[in-house]
């Protein structure tokens, strides 16, 4: 059975940040636009009430559903660009990079991961099963 590879395609990211009164901006979540598709993916945090007090930690629980219904219905670049366009200085977007992707899913946790402070691993390394190690 021959082996097949996904065709790498070229995608754009950005960080949102989150700048709450009286507390440092954090990045709060990645959005990974598929111009071939044009489908947004996106992760944002799920921890708000351990960055925000409890009334914006419930409006932020929010923006994920939100975001993800909004791009589905105006497409991922449009709403992109609206995002871009209207934010305001509490929830900003930072300028889209270029990256090339094989899969989205695995892209998006990999860049929300290496960008998002105290995210969580995908997956927890298990010896041998998930992880090998190797020597130097």
């Amino acid at each position: 059975m021959p082996l097949s590879f996904a065709a790498a395609r070229k995608a754009q990211y950005s960080l949102m940040d989150v700048a709450l009164p009286g507390r440092p901006p954090i990045v709060a979540g990645v959005l990974l636009l598929d111009p071939e598709t044009d489908k947004l993916h996106l992760r944002l945090r799920d921890d708000w009430e351990a960055v925000a007090d409890p009334e914006d930690a419930e409006l932020l629980a929010h923006a994920g559903a939100d975001f993800s219904l909004q791009s589905r219905e105006l497409g991922g670049e449009r709403f992109l660009q609206s995002l871009e366009d209207s934010l305001s200085n509490t929830i900003r977007l930072r300028e889209r990079e270029a990256v090339t992707v094989f899969d989205f899913e695995k892209a998006l946790t990999r860049l929300y991961q290496r960008h998002v402070e105290g995210a969580v691993p995908a997956q927890p390394v298990a010896r041998y099963r998930t992880h090998l190690p190797c020597s130097r």
